[in-house]
Order: structure tokens, then sequence, then C-alpha cells
């Protein structure tokens, strides 16, 4: 565990650079939780993956409070092509068994539970088989076609085929593992066996050589790879942070002709606006099905023979013209494609979603099938709602790529943020998942804890604090900017009736006054330079004024404005670094009833 504190000026911002999420939504807060029995009632959050709207909800719920291993469940499903899933388990001695399989009638919501009374499916129904158990041995006869840290891709004389076959396998292998194994800190086996219609694919593996854990399944490769790399344990996430903050992946099936779409993870058929089609080669969809997808508007507007259209509520607003194909954002001509209309209903083709909202979207020209893949972020916390210092901290669950921006919302982006990174729990790659700490700075009595999507700026969640200090637990916020190393700053502050404040906060209810003196090896500052902001507000322009040769120095600050919570800053004098001309020496907060 390392840690790096750093000050910023202007925002709490953590950026982390392992993966990439291509498209993200507004964020559900809705909670993936259930209550474990016992003499207190546990608050427990799952894996959105598979704890919130889907068809393992039940029973990773039922699997975490009854099963005697800690349970593993995917987060993906293999294609059922145009079947409801289902879903059948037991729990066993040393474990669990679940199988899932595609049926033409939808399940009852409990019927994934290992109490229902589910019939056997029958076995060419069935899509894969999940078990957990007493640690036996792996089967690892067969031919070695890769390894990856502890993990070994075998297969037999039957599946291997022809040298070509082989070396088809062992680009998939390797292509697959080509950042890390399947499953994080396990120790496992990936077997191929059969072929053509009788072609398995299974994996086996152990985190300490007690509890095994077996994958089989008959899908195509590319399913059960993505299955396989998709298995989550199924633990209470609060017990690994104060807040969990991780997509929420959805998947939407559209089929060319077809006037529905599937929802896998929802186990779901929604009905269309219009089916879609194929036209010169390219698959148009329908408009506002898509939109509606995506969660955002879309309005008609008739004198202009426009549509207007944007994803997450109103976010990235467009406007379509249906007779020129003109895309314009704000008045900015940013493309043009061509446009059908049958029936009244609008359709474009699928680039134009990729390249304006960036969806991540595969079509399978075979089946002429398009996914659309969306993504939220879910969050839930189990935080202190009362902050006992200055700097409250908290810890954070959460993948890499887009980075967040944390902040209270009584004083607006800035202040301290530390990180310290540590290793995300056993059955999370360490590559994509992060477990971080932030602080925010407080003041008293009332705060609330803001975090939002760095790259929008929208915001996902906000929780109310209240901080139990005096205005003397709030300090000065001296930079660490190291040209400043040497130097000594002696800075008081008194409102407008005179009365003194010790420390980095003061109460007036007109203006505020600002004496020190400051000293320094290097430099011989004739003058200072002042910015506030209101919170959440713009930076005003410096403000220059003198300091005397014996380095004391006044101003007094009343601004413009008149009532409200400033952040107030003291710069360095124009010219006097080498790199930069505005480096912040120290921060301190005026609130101006």
């Amino acid at each position: 565990m390392a840690q790096v504190k750093k000050r910023m000026r202007q925002q709490i911002m953590l950026t982390f650079a392992a993966g990439i999420l291509i498209c993200f939504f507004p964020f559900n807060a809705a909670s993936a939780e259930t209550v474990k029995p016992g003499k207190e009632a546990e608050r427990v959050v799952l894996d959105p993956g598979f704890g919130y709207q889907s068809i393992f909800e039940p029973l990773a719920n039922q699997l975490y409070k009854d099963s005697p291993v800690t349970a593993y469940l995917p987060t993906r499903l293999p294609g059922s092509n145009w079947h409801y899933y289902g879903l059948k388990s037991k729990l066993t001695t040393n474990g669990y068994e679940v199988s899932a399989y595609k049926t033409n009638q939808l399940p009852g919501k409990d019927s994934s539970l290992p109490s229902a009374a589910v019939q056997e499916p029958d076995p060419k129904m069935v899509l894969m088989k999940m078990k957990a158990e007493a640690y036996r041995a792996a089967d690892n006869k067969g031919t070695l076609l890769y390894q990856k840290d502890n993990w070994m891709f075998y297969t037999d004389q039957a599946a291997i085929g022809n040298q070509a076959e082989k070396e088809r396998l062992i680009q998939i292998f390797r292509e697959a593992a080509k950042y890390s194994a399947p499953i994080s800190g396990a120790a496992g086996v990936v077997k191929v066996t059969g072929a053509g219609d009788n072609r398995s694919y299974s994996a086996y593996w152990t985190f300490d050589g007690k509890v095994g854990y077996s994958f089989e399944s008959r899908a195509p490769i590319s399913d059960f790879i993505s299955v396989l790399y998709s298995f989550r344990p199924v633990i209470n996430l609060l017990n690994v942070a104060d807040i969990v903050l991780l997509p929420i992946e959805s998947q939407y099936d559209l089929q060319v002709g077809r006037k529905e779409a599937f929802e896998p993870i929802t186990n779901n058929f929604i009905t269309l606006s219009s089916k879609p089609v194929v036209i010169g080669g390219s698959v148009y969809l329908p408009v506002a099905d898509v939109v509606k997808i995506i969660q955002g508007q879309m309005q008609y507007v008739p004198q202009e023979n426009a549509v207007y259209l944007s994803e997450s509520g109103y976010y990235n607003q467009l406007k379509l013209n249906l007779k020129t194909g003109e895309v314009n954002k704000k008045k900015a001509l940013i493309a043009k494609v061509p446009v059908y209309v049958a029936d009244s209903r609008v359709l474009v083709p699928l680039k134009f979603f990729t390249e304006q909202f960036g969806m991540q979207m595969k079509y399978d020209p075979f089946s002429k099938t398009v996914s659309i893949l969306h993504s939220s972020w879910f969050t839930n916390s189990r935080i202190p709602k009362h902050a006992v210092t200055a700097d409250y901290p908290f810890t954070v669950f959460s993948t890499g790529g887009p980075s967040f921006l944390y902040e209270n919302s009584r004083i607006g982006a800035g202040g301290d943020w530390s990180f310290v990174h540590n290793q995300p729990p056993q059955g999370y790659n360490g590559l994509k998942y992060n477990v971080y700490q932030v602080s925010i700075p407080v003041l008293p009595g009332a705060n609330e804890l803001v975090y939002r999507d760095a790259t929008s700026g929208r915001i996902i969640n906000s929780i109310p604090l209240t901080a139990d200090l005096q205005p003397k637990d709030i300090p000065f916020r001296y930079s660490s900017y190291p040209a400043y190393d040497s130097m000594k700053m002696d800075l008081k502050l008194a409102a407008g009736d005179g009365t003194a404040w010790p420390s980095g906060y003061v109460e007036t209810t007109s203006f505020a006054d600002i004496t020190g003196i400051i000293k320094s090896e290097g430099f011989n500052y004739s003058s200072l330079r002042l910015t506030y902001r209101q919170a959440n507000g713009v930076e005003s322009k410096p403000i220059s004024f003198n300091v005397a040769e014996d380095g004391s120095f006044s101003y007094r600050f009343k601004p413009e404005q008149g009532q409200g919570t400033y952040i107030v800053s003291l710069y360095n004098p124009p010219g006097s670094l080498t790199k930069g001309d505005l480096a912040a020496i120290v921060t301190f907060v005026v609130v101006v009833k």
C-alpha cells in the first residue's frame, strides 16, 4: 500500500489508468441490497452485475445467506437465441450447484432458489452449469495449449482436430488472457472437449486448495470466455469500502425484421416502435427505441421537420433534420446521416449512435442481431454521517477508467485529497478494480459529500453530512508547492467587529481583515495576490496588495456579492516563479452572514 498526498487548488480528481469503460449514463442508486439475519441486521450490497434487476438477484441473496462457502456467480450470460433464461439450483454439504437453461416460458421470480420445485430442464436447453464443492485435483489430461499465471488451457484429441484448429484455439485463449487470467487470485484449468455438436468448454479453479469451483458450457467459445471472465464473489461490498461505485451493464438485443428486443439481464422482451431494417448493406435502427434504451429524450418539431434527441435525460442534446440528415449540436453542424422514415417512425444507421453517443454496439451478420451495451453507475454507501475532523475521510470501491470528482457542496470543488490504493477483494482483478481513500474538507455544521462523473460533470450521488466542529478546528490550508518549502507565514483573521478568529475560518456580517507576516529564504516579496470564489463559483481575477519590507501585510476582504461562503487564496506576486505565474500559498474560508 502506497500513499500519495496532494493539495489541489481547484478540483478533487482521481484518475486511474487501468481499463476503459466506453459509455456511461445516469447512476442508479437503487440498492442491490438485502439484510442478513443475525443479532444485528446487516445491510448487504452485492455486485450489481447479479444483485440488481437480474435473474441472479434472488439466488445471489440466498447463496450469500445460506451457502457453506463463498459463492461465485457470473455477471454475464451466454446467448439464449431469443428464449427466456431459467435457473435451477440446490445447496449441497460442501457448496451448491446451479444450472442455467433457456425456456419458452418466463420463470417465476423465486424459481432460481434452492427451495423451488423446478422440473429438471431438457439437457438440450441447458446453457451452463456451475458448482462449488470440496476441492479435487483438476483434470489436466490432454494437450496443453496455453498457460497464463496459474491458469492452464487444455484440449482433448477430439477437440484439437487438426493443426489449424489447434492454432485457432491457442490464439483465442492467448487473446482472452492478454491482460489477465480468467479469475483473479485463483489457480485453474480450462479445457476444451469434443467436436461439433458434442463440443463443450469447462473451467475448474480454486483459491485455497480447499474449495473447488467449476463452470461448464456448450455455448460458443466467445460466450464461454465472456461468462468465465465475469465471475464475481457473492460478498457484501460494504465490508470492502464505505462507498460502492460500480458500472451496472445492460444488454439489449435487436434483430433485423423483429419488432421486439430482448434484455437478457432482466429476462424481459420489449416491444419496439419499428423493426430494424437493412438498407444498402447498413443496419438501420428506430431512433425512438434506442433513445429510450439510453434513457434519453426525443421530441419532434413539425415546423422544423426535425427531431431533438438526447441521452441520460437531456445530456448531449442533438438536432436531426429529417429531410437533409444534418446533425447539429447547439448551432454547429457535426454530421450528416441518411434518414429512413417508415410509418412515421424514424430510423438511422447504427453508426449514428456509435459516433454521436459513443455507444458500444455489436452486430452479428449471421443472425442479423444488434446488441446494444448500455452502462450506468450503480452506487450505495454505508458512510458515517458525522465528521469529527476538518478532513472527512472515506473509502471507495470502484473501477479504473473514468475519473470521479469528490467535493463538499458547501465549499465546491477544491481542497485536499489523499489517495491510498488497496488491493480489491479476492475474485476482483486489481487491473480493473480499486479500493482507494479520499478526504474532502468540511466546515462546522451542515455539509454535503457530492461525487460526480468527471467527464460529463453529472452528479452521481450526494450524501448529507454534519461536522461536529468548532471554527478553531478549520485550519489554514498551506500549499505543498516545492518552491514554498522554505517559506514561513504567520496569518491572522478578524471579523468586521474586530473579533479575532483563531484559525483558517472567520464569520462576519460585513468584511474580514487579513493580516500576517511572510518570510522566505530566496524570496523577497513586495506584494501578494488574492483571489476568491463562492462555493461552486468561478474564481475571481487576482487582486494585488503590498507587502512591507519586513514582510508584514494586511488586506480587507469585502466581497461585492455579499452574503455567502467564500474560499479565499493568497498567491505569489507576478514573475516570482520560474515556472508558471500563479501558485497558491494558502487558502482559508470567509463566511459573510
